[in-house]
């Protein structure tokens, strides 16, 4: 019971620490903040949601070499919600470009004006990170999936780290090797 509430507890604190962000950013920020407050938020929603995705999966991501490897031995162990997480760990790095973009046009302008953030610059804004979120996700659905010519490095990996081979590998991984190579698989997997 204790090990169970120990794997949940930076869920929970994730959980909280953002939305208590939220709060103070929405609440009590200065009122010359009230522009980049809007990117603030929009960066804490987005992590929420990573926070909520990071409780179900629980994801476990490995970097060995050339390959990258991700799966889930959370609640939900799909391929289709491990590339979704991807798209959602994408739309962070989009949201802190535009935090950079923002404090430098606001640093270079001569009076230090405050740049306004209307709602048809948020819902563009939205609208990139949403679109980058996706493309990541479908990319990752539909080109990273488990081969089968990975599955005796796999094996040989996973249990070198003591993690068993999942049941249904297509269905759980995703997987990117940088430099592709081609490997036959002499017979099929029974």
């Amino acid at each position: 019971m204790e090990i169970s509430l120990l794997v949940y507890l930076p869920v929970v604190l994730g959980l909280l620490s953002n939305f208590a962000a939220m709060f103070i950013v929405g609440f009590h920020s200065r009122k010359d903040l009230r522009e980049y407050r809007k990117l603030l938020l929009l960066f804490l929603i987005s992590d929420l949601i990573h926070t909520v995705f990071q409780g179900l999966l629980e994801p476990i991501v490995i970097v060995s070499g050339d390959i990258f490897l991700i799966f889930s031995p959370g609640i939900i162990q799909n391929r289709l919600f491990i590339s979704t997480y991807c798209g959602i760990m994408s739309m962070s790095y989009v949201i802190i470009s535009f935090h950079f973009v923002y404090r430098a046009l606001v640093m270079s302008s001569n009076s230090r004006c405050i740049s306004h953030l209307n709602g048809r610059k948020v819902t563009l804004i939205c609208s990139v990170c949403l679109t980058i979120s996706i493309v990541w996700g479908v990319v990752t659905y539909t080109q990273f999936g488990y081969q089968p010519s990975f599955e005796k490095n796999l094996r040989d990996y996973l249990s070198s780290i003591q993690r068993p081979f999942p049941d249904d590998p297509s269905f759980e991984i995703i997987i990117f090797q940088a430099h592709v190579i081609m490997v036959s698989v002499s017979s099929p997997r029974s």
